[in-house]
């Protein structure tokens, strides 16, 4: 009888947690809800787009080019008048590359001083220089050195910290993100930055003559400040974690989206003022799924770090966006019947 009464008293058990574990599913998201594999990007039209300094720069063309070995040879190609608007098919064709400066050698000031050992070049219309060269003349005792294995070249001086990973659009300075829709490249081993990147972070103004075809650098003296002293921890840390409960496998452009629905919300008379107030907002409904369940709090990867800083630096894909959804999961049309539709980037429709 007592073996009975056990076996009895097991399946009851086993029944209730069954049961608690079937009603607790539906609080945490699956795979599916958070994450994307596609990367179509539809963007707005372009004068809603802005960079870090408000105006819109059209992204470059592909550009398909070797990887680097060394951080920085001393070959640096000299601009000249090819143009290009295929893509270059390997380093030792760097020349096709090169944008037209009509007739002129583009050139690189300090100060209204030309300098003679940086040659920039001009890639679709974007001004790139030598990462090594730049950081050499412009970086009081800068070291530079190059990782092979995460392919990034870093420049570190007492002041001023720089990282460049090859074949991305962005470089981080003294933990600051600064992206761009242009890439770094290599060309002949050599890396290859956007200058006004750059000029970012040691603390320039750029300043173009057309006539000349002269890129002018009016140093400060004030590198860029550090990451620490600029963001405001609690916004950087619950705008991360949520980029990266929504959007984890989306990409890059996908995640900074997310953000601006975020920051764009803060702005926003209708939301909340704070990030961690928009994130947990509930005065309707839940806004965002992740926050019922413990993916909220999930360490962000370094991705949605750096999503979340470029966000927070001001580079924006939009700035109307206030709501995104997943249409193929999605279990109400509420946003799309709504809504307008702005762009649609990998898994994610946003919309203002």
């Amino acid at each position: 009888m007592k073996k009975i009464l056990s076996a009895i008293c097991i399946v009851l058990t086993l029944t209730f947690v069954s049961g608690v574990c079937v009603q607790a599913a539906p609080l945490l998201p699956g795979e599916n809800e958070i994450n994307g594999a596609q990367t179509e990007i539809i963007l707005p039209d372009p004068n809603e787009i802005s960079d870090e300094g408000g105006q819109y720069e059209e992204p470059a063309a592909p550009i398909i080019l070797a990887e680097p070995e060394t951080p920085a040879a001393t070959q640096t190609p000299v601009a000249t008048e090819t143009t290009t608007t295929t893509p270059a098919p390997a380093a030792s064709e760097d020349a096709q590359v090169l944008g037209a400066t009509d007739g002129k050698t583009l050139k690189i000031a300090f100060n209204g001083n030309v300098n003679r050992k940086l040659i920039p070049i001009l890639i679709n219309g974007v001004t790139y220089v030598p990462f090594r060269i730049f950081c050499m003349e412009a970086v009081p005792g800068a070291v530079i050195s190059w990782n092979s294995e995460n392919k990034t070249a870093y420049c570190d001086s007492q002041a001023l910290d720089i990282e460049v990973p090859f074949d991305k659009t962005y470089i981080i300075a003294n933990g600051r993100v600064l992206f761009r829709y242009d890439k770094n490249i290599a060309i002949n081993e050599t890396i290859y930055v956007p200058v006004r990147s750059l000029a970012t972070a040691i603390g320039a103004y750029v300043e173009w003559n057309a006539s000349e075809k002269l890129v002018n650098l009016v140093l400060t003296g004030k590198p860029i400040t550090p990451a620490s002293q600029y963001y405001n921890q609690n916004d950087l840390l619950w705008l991360a974690r949520i980029i990266n409960a929504e959007s984890q496998s989306e990409p890059l452009i996908g995640k900074i989206a997310v953000g601006d629905v975020i920051l764009n919300r803060v702005a926003h008379p209708d939301f909340p003022d704070t990030v961690y107030d928009v994130v947990f907002d509930n005065r309707y409904a839940i806004q965002f799924h992740p926050v019922t369940s413990p993916v909220i709090y999930n360490t962000p990867s370094e991705e949605s770090i750096i999503a979340a800083k470029a966000c927070l630096e001001g580079f924006s894909v939009s700035k109307t966006i206030l709501y995104f959804m997943n249409p193929r999961i999605a279990v109400s049309n509420w946003i799309a019947r709504n809504r307008s539709f702005v762009m649609a980037i990998g898994n994610h429709s946003f919309y203002a």
